[in-house]
Order: C-alpha cells, then structure tokens, then sequence
C-alpha cells in the first residue's frame, strides 16, 4: 500500500491497485493516472523540500566553519604580551630574562671586538654565568627568541671536521646591546 499527502488531500494505492484519494473527509474513487500525477507532484516537492533541507544544513556547515577558521585567526593575531618587560626600544620588546642574557654575552672570551664580535655558541654556553650557567638548553632557547626579534644572527661553520654554530649582533641588536650597556 501507497499513501502520501499533496495540498491538504490524502492519496492512498491498495496492493491490488486501487487508488483513492479523501479530500474534507470523503474518500474517492479515482483513476490511476491521476493519482501517478498526484503522486509525481509529491515526490517533485519531498525533492525540493529535501534540496532545500540539505543547502540549509550545508549552508549552516559553512556558517559554522568559517566562525571556527575566523575564531582561531582572531586568537591567533591577538599577541601575548610579556609580564616581565624589561626593555622597549628600537621595534622590539624583551623580557628581563632576555636582557639579562644579552648582558652577559660577554662572558665569552670569544667577545674580542665588542659589538662586531661572533661568539660561537657551544663555548658561550660552557662559559655564561648568573642564571645561564649549566644550562645550554636555555641558552639555545634565548638564542633562539633573540633571534627571531632580529637581533642576532645564527651561522655555521666548520672547525676540526666538525660543524658548529656562532652568532653576531644584527645591526638593530647592536643598537638595543648598546643601550643595554654593550660596547
């Protein structure tokens, strides 16, 4: 058995073929071919209906994504301000961890020339005092932070066979070193 409603009338098929439509609670007798083109309205609109259910659901999806791309884009441009500042000058802002560091750079015998010295890094790390001694993995760490607010650079080179890493002052880094008391 069919059954299906279009337009406020109810159409129903038997299993043996009979087709009947109730329409204001009177039940009707009606001839094949009209019920198939009651019954092909129906399914044209369940279709529409259905196409229109699916681009509202796609549309809300869309909706829902972009809010969650735009949400992280939004967090991910909001900059973390440090608590500690130390240091605000020449375009970049550095902690009293990373100002302290800078200082003690020239506890290198490496730093020879001042601000146009290169000091390689494994021999700053053996010989850095204060709060850096022992500590290469924190050394690397303010090189690393140092580095990217372009202060230093960081190359390599070979000594004895061996590859190995130094840094120099950028020129800004020799001006913040400088008003850091650096010379």
């Amino acid at each position: 058995m069919t059954a299906f409603r279009i337009n406020g009338i109810n159409y129903t098929k038997t299993e043996a073929g009979y087709c009947y439509k109730n329409e204001n609670g009177k039940q009707v007798r009606i001839k094949g071919a009209e019920f198939d083109e009651a019954y092909n309205a129906y399914t044209e609109q369940e279709a529409i209906e259905a196409k229109a259910k699916a681009e509202a659901a796609k549309a809300e999806n869309d909706k829902k994504a972009e809010e969650a791309v735009n949400k992280k884009a939004k967090k991910a441009a909001t900059k973390r301000r440090p608590k500690d500042i130390a240091y605000e000058g020449n375009g970049v802002t550095l902690t009293e961890k990373q100002v302290d560091f800078i200082k003690r750079v020239p506890d290198t015998c490496f730093y020879e020339n001042g601000l146009e010295s290169t000091m390689w890094i494994d021999v700053l790390c053996d010989e850095i005092g204060g709060q850096f001694a022992g500590k290469p993995i924190t050394v690397g760490a303010m090189i690393s932070t140092i580095r990217e607010k372009g202060l230093i650079y960081v190359a390599l080179d070979k000594v004895n066979g061996k590859k190995a890493k130094y840094f120099g002052f950028t020129e800004n880094g020799k001006k913040v070193a400088a008003e850091l008391g650096l010379n």
